[in-house]
């Protein structure tokens, strides 16, 4: 059962969300967090509710894994990962790594043992990473897992900021 999955890395621990998480990542989500993610509406405790609420939702009907990412020793919050469509030929993973664990490492680690994860339990034919063509720093971390650019589109978030997409394939 998915709710019952953990992921571990070296230094980080990745299980569900819960709505007991609610104040934490509404606290580290915040405006500038949200600038080139498309969760939900930084800065609005009732878009956090409803977040939560659909993640929960979708980790019942096994369509989507959305994790916290915490620190193993100290459970302290590092961020969110989260995997989509689970059971397509093309699952699509995203990351958030909070302002101050950010250059960590902590986005590799994550995404290394979701990736090990996903292949040791489904079968597809490659991995999505969209991220915002301006976001150089996240567009490393496809890049490190030698993801390739193979789709460019415009997406408006949630905020209704145009967001410029490339989509890389990991194999």
């Amino acid at each position: 059962m998915l709710k019952d999955t953990i992921i571990y890395g070296q230094r980080i621990k990745q299980r569900p969300i819960a709505i007991e998480d609610l104040e934490i990542i509404y606290k580290n989500y915040d405006k500038e967090a949200a600038f080139y993610m498309d969760l939900f509406e930084a800065g609005n405790k009732e878009k956090v509710i409803n977040f939560i609420e659909q993640c929960i939702k979708e980790l019942n009907e096994q369509t989507d894994l959305n994790m916290l990412l915490l620190d193993k020793e100290t459970e302290e919050f590092l961020g969110y990962l989260g995997i989509y469509y689970i059971e397509k030929r093309e699952p699509e993973l995203g990351i958030w790594i909070k302002k101050e664990k950010q250059h960590n490492g902590y986005a590799i680690e994550a995404l290394k043992a979701a990736i090990t994860w996903l292949r040791m339990n489904y079968k597809f034919s490659h991995i999505k990473y969209p991220v915002d063509r301006k976001n150089i720093a996240s567009r490393k971390i496809p890049e490190y897992f030698n993801g390739k650019i193979k789709k460019e589109y415009l997406l408006y978030s949630c905020n209704g900021r145009e967001l410029d997409i490339v989509e890389y394939w990991i194999e």
